[in-house]
Parts: C-alpha cells; sequence; structure tokens
C-alpha cells in the first residue's frame, strides 16, 4: 500500500459487507466517513436525493448498482467502483454517443490488465451532463470516461462520485446525493 500511494495513512479496507445494517456518507472533500446513526437518516434524506440501487452479493463479495442517464438519453446501470478514477462505459457507447474517432482529444491505450488479459481503452471527456433518472440536478458535465469492452453497462468512479456528498443506505437500497 505504501508504494501505491506514499505518505497516505490507510490501516486497510472495508467491504460493503461491513455496512449491511448501517448507513454511512463518503464527504469526499473533507476525506470523511460518518456511519449514520437512524435518526441521522431522517434529515439527510430531506436534504438530500434519493436514488434507489441495486445492492448484489455474491458469497462475500457485495456490489451496488445505480442507474445513470448518458447525454444522449440512454438510461444505463454501473457498478459504484470508488476504486476508480474515470467514469468507464461499455465500449458500444462510444459509437451510440457518436463520438469522433477523429477527435484529437480521443486517446486510445491497448494492453494487458492485472489479470494478463489484453485490452483496447478509449479515453476522452465525454461532452454534455450525465444525471440520475428524475434528476437531472444530480449530474456531472463534460467528465473524464474510458470506453472498454466490459461485462457491465458501465462502472462509476470518482470523477463522477467525488462530486456529491453521498450516504449509502444498503439496508433500504438507496444511495442519497447532496451537492457540496
Amino acid at each position: 500500500m505504501k508504494k501505491l500511494m506514499p505518505g497516505a495513512n490507510i490501516g486497510g479496507f472495508i467491504s460493503l459487507e461491513f455496512f449491511k445494517n448501517n448507513a454511512f456518507t463518503i464527504d469526499n472533500q473533507k476525506k470523511i466517513l460518518t456511519i449514520e446513526a437512524d435518526s441521522a437518516l431522517f434529515r439527510i434524506k430531506s436534504a438530500g436525493v434519493k436514488v434507489p440501487i441495486s445492492v448484489d452479493k455474491n458469497g462475500i463479495s457485495v456490489s451496488i448498482q445505480m442507474p445513470l442517464i448518458l447525454p444522449n438519453g440512454t438510461k444505463i446501470s454501473v457498478v459504484v467502483d470508488s476504486g476508480s478514477q474515470a467514469l468507464i462505459l461499455n465500449d458500444h457507447f462510444f459509437d451510440e454517443l457518436k463520438i469522433s474517432k477523429n477527435n484529437k482529444n480521443v486517446k486510445y491505450m491497448v494492453g494487458k490488465d492485472e489479470t494478463g488479459q489484453q485490452f483496447r481503452r478509449i479515453f476522452t471527456n465525454l461532452r454534455g451532463k450525465i444525471h440520475v433518472p428524475s434528476h437531472p440536478e444530480i449530474n456531472v458535465e463534460s467528465i473524464k470516461v474510458m470506453f472498454q469492452k466490459i461485462i457491465y453497462d458501465g462502472l462509476a468512479g470518482q470523477f463522477f462520485l467525488k462530486k456529491f456528498i453521498i450516504t449509502y443506505d444498503l439496508k433500504r437500497s438507496l444511495m442519497i446525493f447532496r451537492r457540496y
């Protein structure tokens, strides 16, 4: 860990399973994770935008999926991946979003991932707003996006997540977004 993040004081990682019965809030600007009392949830829900999520358990693995709307109006389901930076979209959305392959801001990368699998990644800034359904005010604009062949519609990384204070309520299958 010290090689990856010199100077970081990280003692370990916490699985979502740890939070199955307790809502928690991540405030990226203050770098604070708060385990919320049930009594605080009413205030948080009143101040924020509630987004239904899917909480998927596979053995000891727990993942969250949430809906997003792309700039062209396409509704997708993305895995919430706080360990990634970019918003990662399945590569078939590259053509669907009508991004020019000749655009000077489009960069291509070919290589092998950590499992030894070949990949082709396309990086660009996606123009327009990406937002949660029924709440266009919870959006990011002109976000850095990576396109790659993946099994999901996409993965929502920190370039999307860090724009908001987010409360995760796994017990009630909700994410609650508040703007800074």
